[in-house]
């Protein structure tokens, strides 16, 4: 059984929330349970409602006409999404996927547009976070016009690892549960492929090592290098 006000509580969005104001964010939150590889949402869906993720891994997708997919991000617990269609009431702009088996909060737009205008600081933190959202989204359309497949290949790398160094509050060098050379493509718009011969050589280098959805980064002065060099 889930404990709404104590999950919400974990919820970058409300961590500052009073057990009052909780309280009154939870009498308008429902649980829900999805499985792995289970659709939330689909580009175009004409829904609203917001989810904040209590457990589980959701990917962020796009898919061309052709069907090609474009990963943009995986949001995982602590993180909010669907606020864009909260806000402007517009169709989906992206396709959510489940990753892990999850549990999520759900809860109207009218709901969270009633949250926002009776607590300030959590519509401040919606800002914020629709701005660093927008900031990373610019962020990758210029390293798809502009870089090469190898330094964006080490960007995806570091940004890897600082997820799981904010998750785990500690250092970390040894990626495990790495994503598969197919899904590392469709983060950096490229194809299985090119980022199996780039993370090979790469490996020849000494710059990593690799196992069964392991990476490890021996050389971080020279990843670091790789990525941000011309």
């Amino acid at each position: 059984m889930v404990d709404l006000k104590e999950s919400l509580k974990k919820i970058s969005l409300f961590a500052s929330m009073s057990h009052t104001d909780l309280a009154f964010i939870a009498e308008r939150t429902k649980t829900l349970s999805i499985c792995s590889q289970e659709l939330l949402f689909s580009a175009g869906e004409k829904s609203s409602d917001v989810y904040f993720i209590f457990e589980g891994k959701l990917a962020v997708k796009y898919f061309s006409e052709s069907g090609r997919e474009i990963s943009y991000t995986t949001v995982s617990s602590g993180s909010i999404l669907g606020e864009f269609s909260a806000v402007d009431l517009l169709p989906r702009s992206a396709t959510v996927v489940c990753e892990d088996d999850a549990i999520l909060g759900k809860m109207k737009s009218n709901y969270f547009s009633e949250i926002l205008v009776r607590f300030p600081v959590v519509a401040e933190t919606v800002i914020n976070k629709l701005v660093e959202k927008n900031r990373r989204l610019v962020n990758r359309i210029f390293e798809y016009d502009a870089l090469t497949l190898r330094q964006r290949i080490c960007r995806e790398i570091l940004r890897i690892q600082a997820q799981r160094e904010r998750e785990s509050g500690k250092k970390t060098r040894k990626l495990s549960n790495f994503p598969t050379h197919y899904h590392i493509a469709t983060m950096i718009g490229s194809h299985r492929e090119a980022v199996s011969r780039e993370l090979s050589s790469l490996e020849k280098s000494g710059v990593i090592t690799s196992g069964r959805r392991t990476l490890q980064i021996e050389r971080q002065d020279l990843l670091s290098m790789l990525a941000n060099s011309h």
